[in-house]
């Protein structure tokens, strides 16, 4: 059984219950409970091309608590469409606008089932719960900070691995990003080789010769200027697209050649 489960048709056809069955294995599941009963208010629609969720109350008059949270124990889920329904129902009610006022008061409740997914040995349900902890971040922002430390071991763990290094490195550079100067310390105390975003900037002229140099040099200064911009704009692409570990290689070889 298990090896079928293995085979590469298993992510063609992937593991599918029957949500209203009360015979499937899964039944003991608080989130296919909470789901089938009603709790989280809306219902799955299948499309031609994709699926979607149609909310049975607008999700500005929906109570985050415990819908939200629901949502959050369902990242754990591995039982199509289950996967599908708390990571959409999760992006959805934290892309509306009014999230930030909902989702602070009940913040606690969110970090423990967060950091049960991203516990997960399933690549699937870890990928998915790092977009909702970089959801969180985003919506969240400093408030975020006193609870990192809670998922940067696993994260530390994931980044050894090639396969997420550059994935985790850009949800560390965006937690950075959108916490407090103080958190970049609590990451490096976990993670020390994490590099940050604003390090990578700033490591081509680190350890250069003074600027002073370049006064009476409009070349040499042009030149800079327009190294800084090129890095920037590289930073900027690694960033978006998950590729710093190549912009980090990138600048440390910009780096030894100008010590030549």
């Amino acid at each position: 059984m298990a090896a079928s489960h293995n085979r590469p048709s298993a992510k063609l056809c992937p593991k599918t219950i029957d949500l209203f069955s009360t015979s499937n294995s899964t039944s003991n599941s608080p989130f296919l409970n909470a789901f089938t009963s009603g709790r989280i208010p809306c219902r799955l629609v299948h499309g031609s091309v994709r699926n979607r969720l149609a909310w049975n109350t607008s999700i500005d008059d929906l109570n985050y608590d415990p819908v939200l949270v629901l949502l959050a124990e369902g990242l754990r889920e591995t039982a199509h469409p289950l996967p599908f329904i708390s990571r959409q129902g999760f992006t959805e009610l934290m892309s509306n606008i009014n999230a930030r006022q909902k989702v602070i008061p009940i913040l606690p409740k969110l970090i423990n089932p967060i950091k049960l997914a991203l516990s997960s040995n399933d690549d699937e349900v870890f990928e998915g719960a790092l977009n909702a902890l970089i959801q969180l971040s985003t919506v969240v922002g400093n408030e975020l900070d006193k609870y990192l430390k809670t998922y940067l071991s696993i994260l530390a763990k994931r980044m050894s691995n090639r396969k997420y290094r550059d994935s985790v490195t850009n949800a560390l550079n965006i937690f950075e990003e959108n916490g407090e100067k103080d958190i970049l310390p609590v990451i490096k105390s976990k993670i020390p080789t994490y590099c940050s975003s604003d390090y990578l900037e700033l490591k081509l002229f680190t350890n250069s010769t003074d600027d002073e140099q370049y006064v009476n040099d409009e070349r040499q200064c042009l030149i800079k200027m327009f190294a800084l911009t090129c890095l920037q704009l590289t930073i900027k692409y690694a960033t978006k697209s998950g590729k710093i570990t190549l912009a980090q290689k990138i600048i440390d070889e910009l780096v030894e050649q100008g010590k030549d």
